[in-house]
């Protein structure tokens, strides 16, 4: 059965209109799953420093490109994720319709790509249309198409898979060498994110299935998709004294080999179960605990997954087309595996389902390939009879998805509803830092403080937590809690400026101005850029009558942050203060909505 499926894939016939209908349907049916996503904002995690803050989106003139080009931002090296977001931002402002509808419109692509793929790889037109319909409305899709920073995801993936496209309509007879347009492909893909490392591996095994190519002459010929990987490390590498957030070097692997291999298998586990159950889809997974006896009964879980997918890998060598889903999803999972051994996240989490979006494919691929197999298998007469019921369980297992993907598109309406969402599900750090922040945002201190004192329960040796903590009491108007909590967390951060600058505002609260004075020198000691130490010591000397030392330390300000509203309104009033009214007036009136150092900076 499987070699009869074979030798239809290398020129799969086309049906005609009915691929066109199918192609409407999947438009029409993921179009309304992610339609709740238009509706959404911005989520405070890394939405701000992509489209608020990013330097990359001031202007489209040659020197900003080449900057954008040539310079990692946030650690990473994706500039063309960068400039379609700086387009759509220099269009549209802040108006967050657009940063969805072009996330969902690349998703909208993927899909079609899918379904042609699927085609090409030899599924009949049903079997094609349903491997396109999982990818297109699994839960599992929402995070890298409702989250506007996941732009990376879906806009890899649309080279990525137009690449293999590309490669799969080459007639049987012409040459396996890649083609140029393939190669281009992939470098457009690496540079939107480097998960298309994996490009050439999964032209491997589409050759290995398709035409038997062996790896070895494989690997001689794609030495043009090698060349382009070490090309674009180069420019990482030797741009990276420019890296605008560089890692701190804490932020390295931590474990032995054991260890990180043990984290490499259980990730993969993690996938195999969110994409196989996907009720329950946490932001982040947490790392494994360095004891057996520590692990708890889930992340076992997963570790049995791992195993599952390897049985079925062995179990499946005889059914090509299901060993080849596997096969993708492992080889496609590469630049994961390599970050959870090589580089995991400040050792607090190692991967989220959102890492899963193309490499979901395969296991899609594969589960309705193995069905299509079954399927064919049997009795004429027992098809008949099976076929009314496949369809009611298919229907109703797709209705039940696409109710979990709205429902999920809908966490993104703001930040509030995003995190409680998200820690009503999987309680993490992330969670707690982000709902706390947001609610210190919209002048709801107590739940804030309520947040971080949580957040300090769980971490107590993160800092964030504790300054989150004193932000959130010394608006509610207790400077006596926070001097107590900063003298301890003095303790345990000795070299913190923030710690300081908390302790002088504690001070300044208490109208203890000289005390507030020396704590906010002390964190411009340890940090001479930290704007709001700077701009904090200003306010003290104006209120204990040095005007000029107020100045000084404004122009400081100044000279780092040139727009900074609220510095530049505290300097037209110590000037209107010392008589020069048309000086003070000619600073208001060019003062603009941009950035602003508040007297109680946010945690």
């Amino acid at each position: 059965m499987e070699k009869s499926v074979e030798s239809e894939i290398i020129s799969p016939p086309e049906s005609g209109k009915y691929w066109w209908y199918y192609r409407g349907l999947l438009l029409l049916v993921t179009l309304f799953a992610f339609f709740p996503a238009l509706q959404c904002g911005y989520i405070r995690w890394d939405d701000p420093a992509m489209i608020l803050d990013n330097p990359f989106f001031h202007d489209l003139s040659i020197s900003s490109l080449m900057n954008l080009f040539t310079k990692p931002y946030q650690n990473l090296y994706q500039p063309l994720t960068i400039l379609s977001l700086a387009i759509d931002s220099h269009f549209a402002g802040e108006d967050f319709f657009i940063f969805h509808f072009t996330n969902i419109l690349f998703h909208l692509f993927n899909v079609l790509l899918v379904f042609e793929l699927a085609k090409r790889l030899g599924m009949t037109l049903t079997s094609s249309f349903f491997v396109a319909l999982l990818f297109a409305i699994h839960p599992s899709r929402v995070d890298s198409v409702a989250w506007i920073t996941e732009r990376k995801d879906v806009l890899f993936t649309f080279f990525y898979l137009l690449g293999l496209v590309i490669h799969m309509r080459a007639p049987a007879s012409a040459s396996r060498n890649p083609r140029k347009l393939v190669v281009f492909c992939f470098m457009l893909s690496i540079m939107s994110k480097f998960s298309a490392i994996s490009f050439p591996f999964v032209l491997a095994i589409i050759d290995r299935k398709q035409y038997g190519t062996s790896f070895v002459e494989w690997g001689k010929r794609a030495w043009s998709f090698f060349l382009v990987i070490l090309l674009l490390c180069l420019v990482t590498i030797g741009s990276w004294g420019s890296v605008l957030n560089p890692l701190p070097g804490d932020e390295y692997p931590t474990g032995g080999l054991l260890l990180r291999s043990l984290r490499v298998i259980f990730g993969v586990g993690v996938m195999v179960r969110h994409i196989i159950w996907p009720t329950d889809i946490p932001l982040q997974i947490p790392f494994l605990l360095p004891s057996f006896s520590e692990w708890p009964v889930e992340k076992l879980s997963w570790g049995v997954c791992a195993v599952f997918l390897c049985i079925c890998l062995y179990w499946s060598r005889r059914l090509k087309s299901v060993q080849f889903g596997l096969c993708f999803f492992l080889v496609a999972l590469i630049p994961v595996h390599a970050s959870i051994f090589m580089l995991p996240t400040m050792g607090k989490e190692f991967t989220a389902i959102r890492h899963a979006y193309l490499p979901a494919f395969g296991l899609f691929f594969a589960l309705v390939a193995f069905l299509q197999h079954l399927f064919s298998s049997v009795d004429d007469h027992i098809r008949q009879k099976i076929r009314i019921g496949m369809i009611a369980l298919s229907l109703a297992g797709f209705g039940y998805m696409m109710h979990i993907t709205r429902d999920r598109c809908g966490w993104y309406d703001d930040n509030l509803t995003f995190w409680s969402k998200v820690i009503s599900q999987n309680p993490n750090v992330y969670a707690f830092i982000n709902r706390g922040k947001a609610y210190f945002s919209s002048g709801r201190f107590m739940e804030a403080r309520d947040d971080f004192l949580q957040l300090t329960r769980l971490i107590p040796d993160d800092q964030r937590g504790w300054i989150g903590l004193a932000a959130a009491e010394l608006n509610l108007g207790h400077p006596d809690k926070v001097q107590s909590l900063m003298e301890k967390a003095r303790k345990k951060w000795p070299d913190s400026p923030q710690v300081y600058e908390y302790l002088g505002l504690a001070a300044a609260n208490a109208s203890r101005t000289e005390e507030a004075i020396g704590y906010y020198s002390e964190a411009l000691r340890l940090n001479q850029k930290y704007l709001a130490a700077w701009y904090n010591r200003s306010v003290a000397f104006r209120n204990r009558g040095s005007q000029d030392l107020a100045l000084s330390d404004i122009e400081k300000v100044l000279s780092i942050d040139p727009d900074n509203s609220p510095t530049l309104l505290l300097k037209a009033d110590i000037l209107e203060a010392q008589g020069l009214v048309e000086k003070a007036r000619e600073i208001r009136s060019r003062v603009t909505q941009g950035r602003s150092v508040a007297v109680t900076p946010e945690p």
